[in-house]
């Protein structure tokens, strides 16, 4: 059945261009924030992610060296289903060189989460918004 919704919206493409977001995995990432580690070249970014109309936005914490967006091996140490990029319901900071915390709303649904990065060189400290 799936193949024959691919070939169906590959027919439309022409027509319905947005047929294709989301199916082929083509996917848009909004930075909503960006702190960098203390004394570190590691930055956490706060981005949500928008795969098409038919799914629900997905926000992201994830570590990075520092003027890089896409390093070949990214540590997401947090995904949650919800937010958006105006109102993501998801912030990251650093408590120390060591530690960093990831503050999330509470109707954010948590689909991974990592307890620390980097070969245990940073620990991650989930806390709810109150």
């Amino acid at each position: 059945m799936r193949s024959v919704v691919a070939v169906g919206c590959l027919a439309f493409s022409a027509v319905l261009p947005g047929c294709e977001v989301g199916l082929f995995g083509d996917c848009d990432d909004t930075i909503v924030s960006e702190a960098t580690r203390p004394g570190g070249p590691e930055r956490a970014l706060v981005y949500v992610r928008n795969c098409g109309a038919t799914t629900a936005y997905a926000t992201h914490v994830a570590l990075h060296e520092r003027g890089r967006f896409f390093d070949s091996e990214p540590r997401i140490v947090f995904v949650g289903e919800g937010g958006e990029p105006s109102i993501p319901g998801v912030s990251a900071r650093w408590l120390d060189r060591y530690t960093l915390e990831v503050t999330y709303q509470r109707n954010i649904r948590i689909f991974h989460t990592m307890r620390s990065a980097w070969e245990k060189d940073i620990g991650i400290v989930l806390v709810p918004a109150r």
